[in-house]
């Protein structure tokens, strides 16, 4: 992972494990409410992102999902694996990192949760997928 954010000329820190687990809650609490309310379960089938794949919450998927992700990415942001799958980034770059068919699961967001930008190992045939508070608020809504 850190070689990748090198190459990309991305600036970044390591997030303590500890602190990575309060926020993949964050995360889970902000995109995955709806998933929690029909199952009292946060995570489905221990994948974050199936909470889209599923349709529990709004979303964009495909190039849809990168276009959104280019316009709101760059400057500060988070890099978070699945569940404690690897380690956690605070990042800062001027252009959108590219993880595109790298055959894992990251969570990227800015630290207030309002957007989120999430590849998948399964990219070839499901994912990327963006989706953001007011997404998630008309759908809760609607």
């Amino acid at each position: 992972m850190e070689n990748l954010l090198v190459a990309q000329k991305v600036e970044f820190v390591e997030i303590p494990k500890g602190q990575v687990s309060v926020l993949q809650q964050k995360w889970r609490e902000t995109y995955a409410k709806s998933l929690y309310k029909k199952t009292g379960k946060w995570t489905y089938d221990n994948i974050d992102w199936h909470v889209f794949s599923y349709e529990y919450t709004a979303h964009l998927t495909g190039d849809s999902a990168r276009n959104k992700y280019r316009e709101k990415c760059g400057s500060t942001y988070l890099v978070l694996p699945n569940l404690d799958e690897g380690k956690g980034y605070r990042c800062e770059s001027i252009k959108p990192v590219n993880f595109s068919q790298k055959g894992i699961d990251l969570y990227i967001c800015p630290e207030d949760m309002s957007w989120t930008f999430v590849n998948t190992h399964e990219e070839d045939w499901i994912g990327p997928f963006y989706s953001d508070k007011e997404m998630v608020k008309h759908r809760t809504s609607g």
